[in-house]
This record gives structure tokens, sequence and C-alpha cells, in this order.
């Protein structure tokens, strides 16, 4: 499946796993190239475009280091992400590439998001287990993929309303009744996950394993919004169920979030 291309910066370190890469879905390649030139831990850099195709990462390249797809795909190695590599020029010419057969993965990218398609990610069972996603790729994954979590937890906590509307007012649609419920929190969840996108590139590009930046929209922005939510506080002050369920299963999985980054 062919991904959106995205503006993406590379600065080689002397080892691997300290290799500057940076990708974001609206800075231009150049800011990027400036930030790798400033932020990384070697002279050389590489700036342009990235595209996912099947198993190869392209990288059309205004400015490109000698070696560096089979550099690139050490560093990636590093990360335990197995994609080929190549690199082409600004007419679509391939300079050099890195290609072998690599054994098929399970879906690494999230569809709905470019720069986390650009950014070929591993698996993020590890953190499902109970282990502390490792390195700044996997733990963009672990937030992606804990994040697209929360509208199934609603889910529990809104079926659990539609049979309490059903017996405790059986004058309203249930069915009607939660699907605005519904909604509502869908409309948060999607501001959400704007700035939580943002946070997230941020940490990206400033070389930021414990992402603070998420944490910083979470407990600045996230946590305030829940809290002072007027549907939360209906329910708060209502009967229909007990305790704020909708809240809790925010907090549960900011919480989780915090938890997976510090470890």
């Amino acid at each position: 499946m062919r991904r959106a291309p995205v503006s993406f910066a590379y600065n080689a370190a002397d080892k691997s796993e300290d290799d500057y890469l940076g990708f974001h879905r609206q800075k231009p390649p150049k800011v990027l190239g400036k930030e790798a030139k400033e932020e990384g831990a070697g002279p050389k850099y590489a700036f342009g475009t990235a595209q996912v195709e099947g198993k190869i990462l392209s990288l059309t390249c205004e400015r490109v280091v000698p070696g560096l797809a089979k550099k690139l795909k050490r560093y990636l190695k590093t990360q335990r992400i197995m994609l080929n590599v190549q690199i082409l020029d600004e007419t679509g010419a391939i300079l050099e590439s890195d290609i072998e057969e690599l054994p098929d993965d399970p879906e690494l990218f999230d569809d709905d998001d470019p720069a986390a398609a650009a950014t070929p990610a591993a698996a993020a069972a590890p953190a499902a287990d109970g282990a502390a996603p490792k390195g700044r790729v996997a733990k963009r994954v672990f937030l992606l993929e804990r994040w697209k979590k929360i509208p199934g937890e609603l889910s529990i906590e809104l079926g659990a309303l539609n049979k309490s509307i059903a017996s405790k007012v059986p004058v309203e649609d249930p069915d009607d009744f939660c699907k605005g419920v519904e909604d509502w929190f869908g409309a948060i969840l999607s501001e959400m996950q704007t700035d939580l996108t943002d946070a997230i590139d941020e940490s990206i590009n400033a070389g930021d394993d414990s992402f603070a930046a998420v944490g910083k929209v979470i407990n600045g922005k996230f946590r305030p919004r829940i809290a002072s939510d007027r549907l939360v506080q209906l329910f708060k002050k209502g009967s229909l169920l007990p305790g704020s369920p909708f809240e809790e299963a925010f907090e549960k999985a900011f919480a989780e979030i915090e938890t997976g980054l510090r470890l």
C-alpha cells in the first residue's frame, strides 16, 4: 500500500543507534534539514520527502549524503524496523538502494496519520504485553495504538448507559441518546488527536525519548478539558450511571500513556 509522502531529515552519527531521523507532515524539508544539522551528532545530513510503499522506504532527496541507503537501513534495524531503503534524486532517478528479501510483518502503520505512515515503526505488541516500548519510534507506535483503544473503551460505557436509559427513562430512545453521547466524545477525541499528533512530532523531531511534549499536553490540556466538559459534569450529577465512567475511561488512557512513556 502506498502512503502519502511527508518531509524527512536524517543525520548520521558515529553509531547507528545515535542517528537522527525526523519526519513531519507539514514542515518543509529544508526546515527539518536545519533541525537535523543542529541537533544531529554528525556533520552530514540529508533531507527531502519520504514515502513507504510495501516494504520499501523511498527518500526523494533535496540534499543527500553518501551511503544514505545503507546507513539509514542500519539505523532502522536498531529500532527493530525491517524495511528496504532506496534513495532518489529530485527527478525520481534512483541514486542508491539497499534491497533484500524481507519477512512479512503485521500492519505497522496508522492509515489516518501520514507522518506515522512515513515513520516505519516496530509493532506495539510488547507494550500491550506489559513490556516498556523501547526507542522513540516504538514509543510513537505505542502512543498511537493506545489512543486508538479509547473509542472501544467508551463504547463499553455507552452500552451500560443504553441499558440504564431503557430502564430508568423509558420515554427516551436509548439508541438516539447514546448516539448523541458517542458523537460528543468522538468530537473531543478528534480535537485531541490533532494536539497529540503535534506533540508526538515535536518530541520525535527534538530527539526526546521521554516525549515530554505529550505529557505536557495531557496534563495541561486533555485532563482539564475532560474534567470541565459539560456532558461529563451532567453524568456526575445525574443518576444514570454510577461515578463518572466516561471521565474514568479517558483518565485510564492518559495514565497508561504516561506510564508507558516513563518505562
